[in-house]
């Protein structure tokens, strides 16, 4: 194979050795940037940028559009402690309006179907076994929270719903690419 180190030094066979390069497909996920990752969100659940408050939260989670912090751009340090709090109210502000009420909404008390749902409202999207196990573990004790309170089963399921969104919304998957 060709690379540019040959004397030729051709550009076509040094950019189909980077493409054909397994590790370009398999290599390790990197961490998405804050818009990037709100515009995917956005799109994922059909809501457009309808709001001017995307700008404020990005800028909380490390990027701040037209104002990178020096010549080379933002870098890719994108996920810690700080930013993460802010891309949690990313995904909150995203889902909001998608929020089930549950004076007006019923759910199953099933973990499987909640989960089922939550993913299906994100166009069922591919989990890493990690992350689907947390969220069986969450639903599970959630709903066996609400015991045999009429009350509690009839609201729990619901509220399991939305947190069971939030939480596919944050997960690993979502920020990775």
């Amino acid at each position: 194979m060709l690379t540019w180190t040959d004397p030729k030094l051709q550009v076509r066979p040094v950019l189909e050795a980077i493409l054909q390069h397994p590790d370009l497909y398999q290599g390790p996920s990197m961490t998405l940037p804050p818009v990037v990752y709100t515009a995917g969100l956005l799109r994922r659940i059909g809501r457009g940028i309808d709001t001017t408050s995307w700008v404020g939260l990005d800028a909380a989670a490390g990027q701040q559009l037209f104002y990178p912090p020096n010549v080379s751009g933002w870098g890719n340090r994108w996920l810690d402690t700080a930013t993460f709090l802010a891309r949690w109210s990313i995904a909150a502000t995203a889902l909001k309006p998608f929020q089930l009420d549950p004076s007006k909404t019923t759910a199953p008390a099933d973990p499987d179907t909640l989960i089922g749902q939550a993913l299906a409202f994100f166009n069922s999207p591919r989990l890493r076994p990690e992350t689907d196990a947390a969220l069986r573990r969450f639903a599970k004790g959630t709903l066996a929270d609400a015991g045999t309170d009429a009350n509690r089963g009839k609201v729990y399921p619901v509220l399991t719903q939305n947190v069971l969104r939030q939480l596919i919304a944050v997960s690993p998957e979502f920020h990775a690419a």
